[in-house]
């Protein structure tokens, strides 16, 4: 079976010889610098050429399969090709600076980072911080359309992104789904999410009524290649060869979704981590639990450093020492930007402060909030003692600046909260009181 490609704008189109006695064909494609096999990204095709959907300038490979009721009789060559097109990423500045964005937002977690012509998605919020993150990456593609000279309806010129979810509440990857299924003109080359908890109904869910698996599946066609879900415990380090980063990934590991029990029902922290699980009712234990399946990403530039924490964190010291241990502490350390876990609401960790040492504590809860909840209040009495300044995301977005060297933010720092008349002692999470926790969520 001979097998042609044709390079299109962010496609590529095969033709194949027929085979007799074939009823149907199917596309395989693997990218030449993927760590994933060949895939299947078309099935079903009864003609003899089909169009697909490719990343642009990545040389992939591919071969077709001639299939009758179902079985495989014959195979194509195997080649290879990369699609044309105009990327707006190519005419962003290159200043050999990393600008991180977080917009302004409460009790969710957005943001996005860029350095020489790479964009990286890291959490997109709710579908209302989508639309904002939306807009950021529009304005880049109109500036390299008006340097083009083309009109912006043109949607051959595309906008690359990437992105690192890391869990699967609607909060953090419903404004993703928002940006798929909006924008034609953005391309996604890779995505990279937690490991999957045990119900895909829950896990999946994207807060519009879509599951994540199944928006995935319509609207990355050929996601297997560029689709990752980071496996439990296993440290991923991903080399930003074109901006001179790294991007880490830290993923819970498997015991953080257990719970060990004593047997008077107090948990038995000697045994490992314990979760969060079902002392109400199955549905919803597992989704609180994936809180605790979140995946920590610490981005490095230089000498700097962003802590990303979604919402993988504990009630106390004694939830998150595991995490640091298992990793190594020494990855936390001098951090310049830390997302506070879970936005800062009901978690608290001197430990966390004392290690990653942040220059900047970024809160995405409402402080009045914050102040209602004890383990909020000892977070930002710990984060002050620290050292840190505050930045509240509900008080307005903000941009930082990294040079490799040192940070600088596009807004003051905010005010500590005086929080000296508020009695609050440190006490490790009891058995009563997750029950109690649980049954106000």
């Amino acid at each position: 079976m001979k097998l042609l490609f044709t390079p299109g704008d962010w496609c590529g189109t095969l033709i194949w010889d027929p085979v007799v006695g074939a009823d149907s064909y199917a596309i395989y494609l693997k990218y030449s610098d993927s760590i994933r096999d060949f895939s299947c990204v078309a099935e079903n095709i009864t003609e003899t050429t089909a169009t697909i959907s490719l990343d642009y300038a990545r040389r992939a490979e591919f071969y077709v399969v001639a299939k009758q009721e179902g079985a495989v009789i014959a195979e194509s060559e195997r080649i290879t090709g990369k699609s044309n097109g105009l990327r707006a990423n190519d005419f962003m500045v290159r200043d050999d600076k990393l600008h991180y964005f977080m917009p302004q937002m409460t009790h969710m977690l957005g943001s996005l980072f860029t350095a020489n012509g790479e964009i990286w998605i890291c959490d997109s919020g709710l579908s209302k911080i989508g639309e904002v993150l939306n807009d950021y990456l529009m304005d880049i593609r109109k500036k390299a359309a008006d340097e083009l000279g083309i009109d912006e309806a043109d949607e051959s010129l595309k906008i690359a992104i990437n992105a690192h979810l890391s869990h699967y509440h609607s909060d953090h990857i419903a404004g993703m789904f928002k940006i798929m299924m909006k924008n034609p003109c953005i391309a996604i080359e890779k995505i990279y999410c937690s490991t999957p908890e045990t119900d895909p109904e829950m896990r999946h869910f994207t807060g519009n009524n879509v599951k994540w698996n199944e928006a995935v599946a319509e609207y990355l066609p050929g996601k297997s290649t560029y689709y990752y879900e980071v496996p439990w415990g296993k440290h991923i380090r991903l080399d930003l060869e074109n901006i001179n980063a790294v991007l880490n990934l830290y993923p819970a590991f498997e015991d953080h979704t257990t719970i060990y029990l004593k047997e008077d029902g107090s948990p038995d922290y000697s045994r490992g981590y314990w979760n969060i699980v079902a002392l109400r009712d199955e549905a919803h234990a597992k989704v609180l639990a994936q809180n605790y399946n979140s995946t920590w990403a610490v981005i490095r530039y230089g000498e700097n450093s962003i802590f990303i924490s979604g919402d993988y964190s504990g009630f106390d010291d004694t939830c998150l020492a595991p995490t640091l241990d298992y990793y190594g502490r020494e990855n936390f350390e001098n951090i310049d930007i830390l997302t506070y876990p879970h936005h800062g609401v009901a978690r608290y960790s001197k430990l966390l402060t004392d290690v990653t040492k942040a220059k900047y504590t970024v809160f995405m809860a409402a402080l009045d909030e914050m102040l209602e909840q004890p383990r909020s209040v000892l977070a930002l009495r710990y984060c002050e003692a620290a050292g840190s300044k505050l930045l509240w995301t509900d008080k307005g977005a903000f941009t930082a600046t990294l040079d490799g060297k040192n940070v600088t933010i596009d807004r003051a720092p905010d005010e500590w909260p005086d929080t000296s008349a508020i009695e609050v002692q440190p006490q490790p999470l009891n058995f009563s009181e997750l029950k109690q926790y649980q049954t106000q969520q």
